[in-house]
């Protein structure tokens, strides 16, 4: 775990300084995505998580998945299931956690993993998607699935210069997607599926900076206007219970700057 964790550490540096400084239109776009996301309020003035989310008269489908398919945590690689890089740290029990459960792997355009990994592994070359390409389809290939291809730019639902994330959602039910009912967009961590807590966490470690870092909305994240750390569950048999998810979540989000803890619990 230590080394795992470790590497999510280094994803989290290359990826937030992995290119220079912003233009003029970056911070435009910022401020645009920023007020199209909720400004200050992207709870639309209703206060928590669980009462915007109540206030959505199709909220169920935020729990009925239209895949099955690994992609990576970025909060534009919406549906389906998420592990950052689409697996590439935590090789060592993806299968025993993820075989069987997952139907395919995405790569994704822009991926900072893979990035790291091409880094780290010496391999000198101008883009790495490739590389990206190549990792999920070893990926693919320990959980015996299909790689479907790479995400473009333009398939994801954030702009390509920034990530717009307002929430990290941490989620102990099978399924679970915040954008097919509007929710404020955010990670999301699996942590049904991933049977190493300390990894999840270091997994809602890494999104959080991210988000506040300079590629996310950076410093507009403040004690007034906080990025949400969401633990989500349903009341399923197998589900992992609210009250552990939001035990996990409590020393970790005392800690971080500029968060606050909600949750969302599903009643059927």
């Amino acid at each position: 775990m230590v080394v795992e964790y470790l590497l999510a550490q280094q994803v989290l540096f290359y990826w937030i300084n992995m290119s220079g400084e912003h233009t003029a239109k970056t911070e435009m776009l910022r401020a645009i995505s920023w007020a199209e996301t909720g400004g200050n309020d992207p709870l639309r003035g209703l206060g928590t998580f669980q009462r915007r989310f109540d206030s959505l008269p199709d909220r169920g489908r935020a729990f009925s998945l239209q895949d099955q398919i690994l992609r990576c945590i970025d909060e534009g690689t919406v549906g389906g299931v998420h592990l950052a890089g689409s697996g590439l740290f935590y090789r060592d029990k993806i299968g025993s956690d993820f075989r069987g459960r997952v139907h395919g792997v995405y790569s994704h355009e822009g991926c900072g993993a893979a990035k790291l990994f091409a880094q780290t592994h010496g391999i000198q070359v101008e883009n790495t998607d490739g590389v990206g390409d190549q990792e999920a389809k070893e990926i693919a290939g320990i959980l015996q699935v299909p790689y479907l291809g790479r995400i473009p730019a333009e398939g994801m639902m954030r702009p390509r210069e920034i990530h717009v994330a307002r929430a990290v959602y941490y989620v102990g039910s099978r399924e679970f997607d915040p954008a097919a009912i509007n929710l404020p967009p955010g990670f999301v961590i699996n942590r049904e599926m991933i049977s190493d807590a300390s990894y999840a966490l270091a997994e809602v470690e890494l999104a959080t900076q991210i988000a506040q870092g300079e590629h996310g909305f950076g410093d507009s994240f403040t004690g007034e206007t906080p990025l949400f750390i969401v633990a989500v569950s349903d009341r399923k048999t197998h589900s992992v219970p609210l009250e552990r998810l939001a035990e996990e979540l409590t020393d970790l989000s005392k800690r971080l700057r500029a968060v606050e803890l909600d949750t969302i619990q599903f009643s059927a």
